[in-house]
């Protein structure tokens, strides 16, 4: 069961983070680089797909949280709800091409999953707005860095040799480098309000898990400071394009196995009695 609920919820947020990211990134280049903005064949179906995901996996996660009856599964029910209209509304603008309809609905449906985090159960004093905005920032500003990827990906692969191809990275890359601040802060800062707020000695499971996804995101700073600082001043030159679509297909497959790693952080026990 278990298993099969972090399946579920890596497909259910996965999605809506994905959607989230390439919304911000595309409505962020409709700005400044236009000609880059449209969607490619490619990316459109993979909007698209994500979200019919995201609506059909939310009735799939709500059966498996009512069945494993976890504390903290009224309130999940409560905002059941109003996500699955948000999730209803999601396809239309999706199919419409509706960036900024985009992000805002999906923005909002990965703010409410928040609310029901384990950061959120476990915010110091019971005030469940520190952890809800610290979950917030972290699945939105995680989402910027994996849609703004699915995004860039398209772009070195149907639209290599467009002129102002490196400004469009540059703008990804300077809301990028806040994102990447924001999210090791906010999970930090998640980590530490589980570990210390909830009862027990840690579970050295869910210390396995979260050193493990540190690893995979220390390596996607990695990858994504090679990009900007070495392959980026030189996309003109030999064949670093090709090398960066490469980086950026790693550091977008790392980013998937962060997301499934968070989703089995939250089905595990972050401690022991």
């Amino acid at each position: 069961m278990t298993a099969l609920t972090v399946f579920v919820r890596l497909l259910h947020e996965g999605s809506l983070m994905a959607l989230f990211g390439s919304a911000c990134l595309l409505a962020l280049l409709s700005a400044k680089v236009p000609e880059l903005a449209l969607e490619s064949r490619i990316l459109m179906l993979g909007r698209r797909g994500a979200a019919l995901a995201a609506l059909l996996s939310a009735p799939a996660w709500l059966a498996l949280t009512l069945v494993a009856g976890k504390p903290g599964t009224a309130l999940f029910i409560q905002l059941f709800i109003p996500r699955l209209l948000l999730l209803l509304a999601l396809p239309l603008a999706v199919w419409r091409s509706k960036v900024r309809p985009t992000a805002l609905l999906s923005g909002m449906a990965l703010i409410l999953i928040a609310i029901s985090s384990h950061a959120a159960e476990a915010s110091p004093f019971d005030f469940r707005i520190i952890g809800t905005i610290s979950d917030g920032l972290h699945l939105l500003t995680g989402g910027y860095w994996i849609g703004g990827l699915c995004v860039l990906a398209s772009l070195l692969a149907q639209r290599a040799a467009a002129p102002r191809l490196g400004l469009a990275i540059s703008i990804f890359a300077e809301w990028g480098m806040i994102a990447v601040a924001l999210l090791v802060m906010t999970g930090m800062t998640n980590a530490s309000m589980v570990l210390l707020g909830t009862p027990g000695h840690d579970a050295p499971a869910y210390l396995l898990v979260l050193g493990v996804k540190l690893l995979l995101v220390t390596a996607m700073i990695g990858l994504a400071l090679v990009n900007q600082y070495r392959l980026l001043p030189r996309l003109d030159r030999d064949d670093n394009a090709v090398r960066l679509r490469k980086h950026v297909i790693w550091e977008l497959g790392l980013g998937i196995g962060v997301i499934g790693l968070a989703m089995t952080l939250a089905a595990l026990p972050p401690t022991l009695q």
